[in-house]
């Protein structure tokens, strides 16, 4: 008849004041009695951290055994009740203490035993791992010999000569029982000593290597991979990176890790401070974007998905069901910013002898390349959008796929989707359809080289200014059946050289009325007035977009100066947008019964799927996806491109302010004010960059004047502008 009490992890860390007691024992025996005092019990577990105390009992002894532990348990009670008038926690854990070695005395006290507990001291966390891995592990080699057990996680037990029964508790391991050999035993226990010296020693070490590369100059620091090569500062570095990150919320011991890093740098215990150190150990780059790696977003692609697309790349195309009309004769412009990569529609237009002009709006087939639950649409439903970043672009497809195949290729016979308009004097459609199609793109142009061959009006070129004329018809259209301008757009932030401490930073501001992005603007959105027409037609499950006017107010209540402070106001006149998969919408901002967005299936999954819903009219069969199918995705997609929209934002408002950062205190900027929000405080628009900022006006200057401003302070990190008036 014997009685063993397995008492593991009794290590009470004072920086934190719960403690949880476990009981694990016969289900028959405890039941009633746990369920008695279960809700003062899981209060009581929140206070005190005694892991798990089990029984093994004989049946003779079974009577004896469930009295102790219950004495256990009321013991605790008191204790907590006690911890509210302690004058700390300290005197709490050790009458605890006291309290376990007591009853272990007793249990064996029928078996003439002595118990003594030997409970090795938890200074860190690091102590925990160092003994899983220097300790725990040398034994692992194991031992046929049974007589000394060690439970992985709670005790070492062992029976000395003079019957004196030793446990020795070790606590935060997991795993199986392992025999032991005596000398095992004790070598574990001797090597328990320096633990703790041990530890704090690999501490040192890593803070004096953090110290040291934090000294260095940005550009000879360590790699980031070099952090991750001794096992204790790999295991440093991702605590300090989850901390930084606020990834390590639900992980205690994590945020421990962190936590005595910075303690031991004398710095706060704050994420801020954690994203200092790791820039300054070169783990992060200076200009971090925290919003990107917060976000999880995979940067890179799989190597399933770039296997995939360099075999479609170097497939031969083959598109056997779909009849195409070839209309490599006609001219086709292609107009994008310059450093535009994904080339995904094309203009071409000519006038008929009735007066009307025959338009086509040509996009990018990739459709037609990529099948359906392959593992490359799978991967663009997953993403939802391309993200388009100052530092760098996340796109949807790999862009080698990109640039090779599902883009439009100056000189290169490439397969579309042409959307064929008639155009009446007056703007209005006449006549639309939709036809598969092979091109050979003639130009591509940037905005400014396309701007300028308009101004020309060379005769060579007529295609291009009858393409400019009906985009004048097209705007004058719509702004008869009520459509609002946008008179400014986002500004266009590049950043060149992001790994340096100094990269270079370009802001660019598109002009709405440049007669190029007019041109292009007004085609993609007849191209969606028309696609919405034969989704209509055709009874096809589309996303159509609409937005109901919400406050039917005038336009000529809005600001008159044609700049952002316009642009608010009409935004405050309309309502939300909103997506219908059954019909067109009417959309009060564009002037039109109804929209689908169409032209950019290589950046945006809702396009890629309208795509897909297109093509399967044209070959007479019934739509590739159902309403519930469409949904989802379309659904899904939205979310992603809200999660991209705000990191785009934050992202270029980041490099904005770091741009204004570097700027003389003494350069004026000419700001608009936009409106104001209470008494002087004014939302205004710098000019010359696009941005758009608080401060406070003194003078009496109105909603639409405009005033001179100097940068006082910013703080790209924190998000701070200060901007001062100049009287």
């Amino acid at each position: 008849m014997s009685i063993l009490f397995t008492i593991p992890a009794l290590l009470m860390n004072a920086g934190h004041n719960q403690m949880k007691m476990n009981t694990l024992h016969s289900k028959s025996s405890m039941k009633a009695r746990h369920n008695h005092n279960n809700g003062v019990w899981y209060q009581f577990r929140r206070k005190l951290s005694v892991a798990n105390v089990r029984c093994q009992v004989s049946s003779s002894s079974e009577n004896a055994a469930r009295y102790r532990l219950c004495r256990c348990r009321h013991k605790f009670m008191e204790v907590r009740q006690q911890q509210r008038v302690r004058a700390g926690f300290q005197s709490a854990k050790a009458e605890c203490y006291l309290f376990f070695r007591r009853i272990c005395n007793e249990s064996t006290q029928g078996l003439q035993q002595q118990c003594q507990i030997v409970l090795f001291p938890k200074k860190s966390v690091q102590a925990r791992r160092a003994l899983q891995k220097e300790s725990i592990g040398r034994v692992l080699s194991a031992v046929k010999e049974k007589s000394y057990v060690l439970q992985t996680g709670s005790l070492i037990e062992s029976k000395e000569a003079n019957g004196k029964r030793i446990l020795a508790i070790v606590g935060g391991l997991c795993g199986n029982r392992i025999g032991m050999t005596e000398d095992q035993v004790n070598a574990l226990r001797e090597g328990q000593a320096g633990l703790s010296e041990v530890v704090q020693k690999q501490l040192e070490t890593y803070v004096t290597a953090v110290k040291a590369a934090m000294s260095m100059p940005f550009g000879s620091k360590p790699t980031e991979t070099s952090w991750q090569l001794p096992d204790y500062f790999s295991e440093q570095t991702k605590a300090l990176k989850e901390f930084a990150l606020s990834a390590c919320t639900n992980d205690r011991e994590q945020q421990l890790i962190a936590c005595e890093v910075l303690d031991a740098l004398g710095l706060p215990k704050s994420s801020t401070a954690a994203v200092d150190v790791l820039i300054g150990m070169g783990v992060f780059p200076f200009h971090v974007n925290l919003d990107l790696l917060k976000s999880g977003l995979r940067v890179e692609f799989s190597d399933e998905i770039l296997a995939a697309a360099d075999a479609l790349r170097s497939k031969a195309f083959s598109d056997a069901d779909m009849k195409r009309v070839n209309l490599t004769n006609l001219k086709v412009y292609c107009i994008d910013p310059e450093d535009a990569e994904e080339i995904d529609d094309g203009l071409s237009a000519t006038q008929l002898s009735d007066g009307c002009i025959k338009l086509w709006i040509h996009v990018s087939d990739p459709t037609s390349w990529i099948t359906p639950e392959s593992c490359l649409e799978k991967e663009a439903r997953r993403r939802g959008t391309s993200i388009y970043l100052p530092t760098q672009t996340l796109p949807m497809f790999p862009m080698e796929l990109v640039t090779s195949c599902l883009s439009f290729r100056q000189g290169v016979e490439c397969v579309a989707l042409s959307i064929i308009v008639f155009l009446k004097e007056d703007g209005s459609i006449a006549e639309s359809t939709i036809e598969c199609s092979t091109i050979r793109p003639t130009y591509k142009l940037s905005y400014h080289q396309a701007s300028e061959l308009i101004f020309m009006k060379l005769e060579e070129e007529n295609e291009l200014s009858l393409l400019g004329h009906a985009a004048t018809l097209r705007r004058q259209w719509r702004k008869s059946q009520g459509a609002m301008e946008l008179s400014s757009y986002p500004p266009k932030v590049m950043v060149t050289n992001a790994e340096s401490l100094d990269p270079s930073i370009n802001i660019e501001v598109a002009d709405p009325t440049n007669p190029a992005v007019e041109l292009v603007s007004e085609m993609m959105i007849l191209c969606g007035e028309a696609v919405s027409m034969f989704g209509y037609q055709n009874s096809l499950v589309l996303p159509y977009r609409g937005q109901l006017p919400t406050n039917l107010r005038s336009q000529s209540e809005c600001p008159k100066p044609h700049h952002t402070g316009r642009d608010i106001a009409l935004h405050q006149i309309t309502g939300p947008v909103d997506v219908n998969l059954r019909r067109p919408l009417a959309h009060s901002f564009l002037g039109l019964a109804g929209y689908v967005q169409f032209t950019s299936p290589i950046r945006r999954y809702n396009d890629f799927l309208a795509h897909y819903q297109v093509k399967a009219a044209l070959l007479g069969g019934k739509p590739l996806f159902t309403h519930s199918y469409m949904a989802a995705a379309i659904g899904w997609a939205n979310k992603m491109m809200k999660e991209a929209k705000e990191l785009e934002t934050v992202a270029n408002r980041y490099w904005i302010l770091e741009y204004l950062r570097r700027q003389p205190r003494d350069k004026l900027f000419i700001a608009y004010i936009l409106c104001f929000k209470k008494d002087r405080e004014a939302l205004v628009l710098l000019k010359e960059i696009g941005f758009e900022a608080a401060m406070i006006v003194y003078s009496k200057a109105a909603v639409g004047s405009e005033i001179k401003v100097t940068v006082k302070e910013a703080q790209p990190r924190k998000g701070v502008l200060i901007l001062v008036e100049v009287l």
